[in-house]
């Protein structure tokens, strides 16, 4: 990978440029998927509420999360960056509002959610079963949204509500704060299922199928994590 690429990743070591899934892992070493999004939910109440989280028990607990999802964050983008090197753009599936195709593709959405919640409990609630088959569908989505460095300055930003007494809410006027929160929530559920797929041995960047996954033994995996959080 060519050094300009990286330029931006300022809090991976040299390791973790060369192995951007050990990050991954790491993350879910000290935390779950369920924790996680607590977390984050925590984090846009304290930067949007009255109450900031200086007046939590814990307020350094956003500097850490901010430092935690800024790490997956860049570990994420260089997985996108190595999978298009080595196998061109990633082209994401794209219908226009009020077309047939789109309004079968959001059927079809609906359909899944019972499959996806038998198949792997809460710890999948907003990806798509293609976003399962062809997990970087998920990364190039995020970074389609916003840059890496917008991203960036988009934590900064709630990090700095959430440690003073002012709401976001009536500083900025942030209409896509509810769509940033749930690019993020993605962005923890596929970092969590490359996990799965890690533990499977399977090449996360590639496409997925049920054949290639042992798609049984990663539901049951899933499964399990629901059950010891019970």
């Amino acid at each position: 990978m060519k050094n300009n690429l990286t330029n931006g990743i300022i809090h991976l070591s040299e390791e973790e440029k060369q192995e951007p899934v050990s990050v991954i892992l790491e993350l879910f070493d000290c935390s779950s998927i369920y924790h996680l999004r607590v977390y984050l939910w925590k984090y846009l109440k304290a930067a949007t509420g009255e109450v900031g989280w200086h007046q939590m028990a814990q307020p350094l607990d956003a500097v850490v999360l901010q430092k935690r999802l800024e790490k997956l964050m860049e570990a994420c983008w260089l997985l996108l960056r190595e999978k298009e090197a080595r196998d061109g753009e990633v082209l994401l599936p794209c219908f226009a509002p009020g077309s047939m195709d789109w309004l079968d593709d959001d059927r079809q959405m609906h359909l899944e959610r019972y499959k996806l919640e038998d198949d792997y409990g809460t710890d999948i609630q907003y990806l798509r079963q293609r976003e399962l088959e062809y997990p970087v569908l998920v990364l190039k989505d995020f970074f389609n949204t916003q840059s890496l460095d917008e991203w960036k300055g988009l934590l900064s930003e709630w990090t700095e509500y959430a440690l003073c007494a002012t709401s976001l809410l009536q500083d900025t006027e942030n209409y896509k704060l509810l769509q940033h929160y749930d690019q993020l929530e993605r962005l923890l559920e596929v970092a969590y299922y490359f996990t799965l797929l890690l533990d499977c041995q399977e090449d996360i960047l590639g496409k997925i199928t049920e054949e290639a996954t042992g798609a049984a033994e990663l539901k049951d995996k899933a499964h399990g994590n629901s059950l010891e959080r019970e």
